[in-house]
């Protein structure tokens, strides 16, 4: 047994010096490319990879063993990107590119955030554009009218191109009873397996709703696109007639709990048969109400906030924080002018749950809405840090990858540029789309 570990340990460091060698040039062009955008943040043009008639390569982040994939709203850009812990991340989405009834995409405010997708690429994170409308009317115009649907597609196909993105988030979110189901789910057949073809290597995933209310078909739309963001979180939303978390694990009708087994009114059927194609996104927020008692689940007489992750800490500092067991998330109350007021968030404990729970079911990974909303706080990186990050030798976090190069999960070794790796030593890839 000693021989083995030493000679395995001998194979760790030879493999460690020659990844070392190679990757360093990679990470040394992203070094230059970053500092150049780092005085032309809002005008500069991301950094290109080595391009070919394929798009290019793409590149993953090694330190992790999940998808960790972050939404990054544009109205959270200039102070998150001071904040990000890249090395912590698989995937950043940019949101949002509005769509219109045309077809027509629009730039975020602040577009092209070159120094996050610089540095993003420069520690294997791949930069995801998020496609958003929540006006169904219009998007019933892009889901059924060909012409309409063809130049969406073009023009997210342009915009990958343009800025060297890494693919993209569908969120479609109120979208008809009638446009759910068959409708969507060949909208999203047809754009990847267009953007696959045009842009081989690029990911095409969509924004899924916690509870299917109706008209949902979440086992074909995972069949359809490389993976599903789940938004777990809104069960008591702002306009919920009782107070409750944005996110409870158990303990009420509609939780993550169900959202993630219950195969009539969320993603059982996935999770049974294809759980790595989910993704279970996780609140960085939470809601203030005002109530008519102190009780947890009581009237709401009115929503006074959505309150982000940063801002509960700092006030429920001033009070009890409590811990709810059938919904396992802590929230707090207290009284102004003779007003009850309740507080739910979820914090490291809840978080960390739902963690657990994803991982228990082979979920391909976790996600939060959204980054930026913890601040300054380290609690929550250091969430993903223990049950996601395994340092590689040497200092590595990021590798170019072939996806072409890869071979299947039965093979002795795998090719990371051009270099052969024992199975056995293999770096995490988290490509599980196969995208």
């Amino acid at each position: 047994m000693r021989k083995i570990l030493l000679s395995l340990g001998f194979s760790l460091i030879i493999v460690g010096i020659i990844l070392f060698t190679s990757i360093s040039l990679v990470a040394n062009k992203g070094i230059n490319s970053h500092l150049a955008s780092r005085t032309i943040i809002k005008k500069g043009i991301p950094q290109k990879n080595s391009k070919d008639s394929t798009h290019y390569t793409p590149i993953i982040n090694t330190n992790l063993t999940s998808t960790v994939f972050g939404y990054l709203p544009y109205w959270q850009y200039e102070n998150a990107r001071k904040t990000i812990r890249y090395e912590l991340l698989t995937h950043i989405a940019a949101f949002d590119f509005k769509i219109d009834e045309a077809g027509n995409i629009t730039n975020p405010d602040n577009w092209p955030w070159s120094d996050v997708i610089n540095e993003g690429h420069k520690n294997g994170v791949k930069i995801i554009m998020t496609v958003f409308s929540s006006d169904s009317s219009m998007l019933h115009q892009v889901l059924t009218d060909s012409l309409k649907k063809v130049k969406a597609f073009s023009n997210i196909k342009n915009t990958i191109t343009e800025f060297n993105l890494d693919g993209v988030n569908v969120d479609f979110e109120v979208l008809k009873r009638s446009d759910r189901n068959t409708v969507i789910n060949d909208f999203m057949h047809r754009l990847t397996n267009y953007l696959h073809s045009e842009l081989p290597g690029v990911e095409v995933s969509f924004a899924g709703p916690a509870v299917n209310w109706g008209g949902w078909n979440f086992k074909q739309l995972a069949e359809a696109c490389d993976y599903i963001f789940i938004m777990g979180y809104d069960y008591f939303p702002q306009t919920s007639l009782v107070s409750g978390p944005s996110a409870s694990l158990t303990g009420s009708f509609y939780s993550v709990e169900s959202t993630v087994l219950d195969e009539f009114f969320g993603y059982g059927e996935v999770t049974e048969s294809n759980p790595e194609k989910l993704i279970l996104g996780v609140p960085y927020f939470g809601n203030h109400w005002v109530t008519e008692t102190k009780d947890p689940q009581s009237i709401n007489l009115q929503h006074v906030e959505s309150i982000t992750y940063e801002a509960a800490m700092k006030k429920s500092s001033s009070y009890k924080v409590l811990w709810q067991n059938s919904f396992q998330v802590p929230w707090f109350r207290y009284t102004q002018d003779g007003i009850w007021h309740q507080v739910w968030f979820d914090n490291q404990k809840s978080i960390s749950l739902k963690y657990d729970f994803a991982i228990s079911h082979g979920f391909k990974g976790v996600g939060m809405w959204a980054l930026g909303y913890d601040g300054n706080r380290a609690e929550l990186w250091n969430i993903i840090k223990s049950r996601f990050y395994i340092p590689q030798p040497f200092g590595l976090n990021a590798i170019t990858m072939n996806n072409k190069e890869l071979s299947n999960k039965d093979s002795e070794k795998t090719i990371y540029n051009g270099i052969f790796i024992p199975k056995a030593l293999k770096l995490v890839s988290n490509n599980k789309s196969g995208a």
